[in-house]
């Protein structure tokens, strides 16, 4: 499991949290995907490796993202991060966020917290709600474990 992020260009030119929600929500039911799909019914662009810092830092690095030509692009953030490495993981991601807005248009939902927002505006910081999901993930973990 991850934190995820889904960047979508809003067809109100603004963050909208039911516009996000329901296209969620449409191509989980229209095209059972693993969560949505374009509204021109493609993939989404989705950036998920082991390390995604290390994603996102090789990203910001190069002049300019190859996502912008998407309509969805999804990010993974993996549970594994703890203390200062949330703190930093948070950071790289804003960061991240804040190009892929600048150049591409995107607002974000975050599903795990129920929010759709403009980076550019807002901070991306959910220690909180991303601490719970590690705390359950670890949980499950242990019970899995636990014969």
């Amino acid at each position: 499991m991850n934190y995820d992020l889904i960047l979508y260009r809003s067809l109100t030119g603004e963050p909208d949290l039911s516009e996000a929600e329901e296209l969620e929500e449409q191509a989980i039911n229209d095209e059972g995907l693993d969560m949505l799909s374009s509204r021109n019914h493609h993939e989404p662009k989705e950036i998920e490796c082991s390390d995604t810092l290390r994603e996102m830092t090789r990203a910001l690095k190069a002049d300019e993202p190859d996502v912008t030509s998407e309509d969805r692009v999804m990010i993974h953030l993996p549970y594994n991060k703890k203390g200062s490495g949330i703190e930093n993981l948070f950071a790289t991601t804003q960061t991240y966020l804040e190009k892929l807005a600048d150049q591409g248009g995107y607002f974000v939902y975050d599903p795990q917290a129920s929010k759709a927002f403009d980076p550019k505006v807002t901070q991306f910081d959910w220690t909180e709600v991303y601490q719970k999901g590690a705390e359950m993930i670890d949980e499950i973990k242990a019970e899995a474990f636990d014969f």
